[in-house]
């Protein structure tokens, strides 16, 4: 439902609010995220693939900029926070080695 927005979001490296389901203990938070990433990955707790959600989440009130991984189908809402992110600046603090799954310009 949100993979679409998602990707064109890193493609034009824009920042998202997202809310979504905590895959460890289920509680739901939003995050203003950098989204880098988005590709099939196993998820253990479901015994199925499903598409992942890779990117850098800023500060807020509770906690420090972070990595987040998030599976699409715990997303319960995406909105576009009207502002733009450095790509290169996420590749570093994301330590990313791979080539990115979503194809991109930057």
């Amino acid at each position: 439902m949100y993979k679409q927005q998602i990707i064109n979001a890193i493609k034009n490296q824009q920042m998202l609010r997202i809310s979504f389901r905590k895959e460890t203990n289920g509680d739901w938070i939003t995050r203003n995220v950098a989204p880098y990433d988005v590709f099939p990955q196993e998820n253990k707790k479901r015994e199925t693939i499903e598409d992942l959600l890779f990117g850098y989440a800023e500060s807020d009130y509770e906690k420090n900029a972070h990595v987040v991984s998030i599976y699409i189908s715990n997303i319960q809402s995406v909105n576009d926070l009207g502002k733009n992110f450095d790509g290169s600046q996420i590749r570093r603090l994301l330590k990313v080695k791979k080539t990115p799954y979503v194809t991109r310009d930057w």
